[in-house]
């Protein structure tokens, strides 16, 4: 009971809490970040080997040369390979974000002064994605201190 009110702790309405733990989110984007690096190295090994190998690959390729044919065909589809990699990490990434702005939201004593969804949009908008990701993070970061 509150000496003040008279009231019970019952009776006092309390917000719905939404705090989600990002630790799955957070493992995902980082190995997605990891294995997209990873990819990146594959598809220049790739390039770098079709380049010196097969310098003039449009040709081999008419001639059905097997092994030409071989590095084109890895290279494509390590390239597609690499951009799925990158787009779900890229995905990943900004919710982990969203959930880490809004849980900043729920349980910091210093609530963040940008809202969840700018926090993952200021990443997109030309110009402002050269200041406002690093604001962002920054006061995410002392949120949650």
């Amino acid at each position: 009971m509150n000496d003040l009110t008279g009231e019970s702790a019952a009776d006092v309405p309390r917000a719905p809490s939404t705090f989600k733990s990002t630790r799955l989110l957070a493992w995902a984007a980082t190995y997605g970040i990891a294995l997209s690096v990873v990819m990146t190295a594959v598809v220049t090994v790739l390039e770098l080997v079709q380049n010196f190998a097969f310098p003039d690959w449009e040709a081999q390729l008419l001639e059905d040369n097997t092994s030409a044919i071989f590095f084109v065909a890895s290279l494509a589809w390590g390239s597609l390979v690499y951009v799925a990699v990158l787009i779900t990490s890229a995905v990943i990434f900004c919710y982990w974000l969203y959930r880490v702005a809004q849980n900043a939201r729920v349980i910091g004593h210093r609530r963040p002064t940008t809202h969840p969804t700018m926090a993952v949009l200021c990443w997109f908008i030309p110009i402002v994605h050269l200041v406002q990701p690093y604001r962002v993070m920054k006061a995410l970061y002392w949120a949650s201190e």
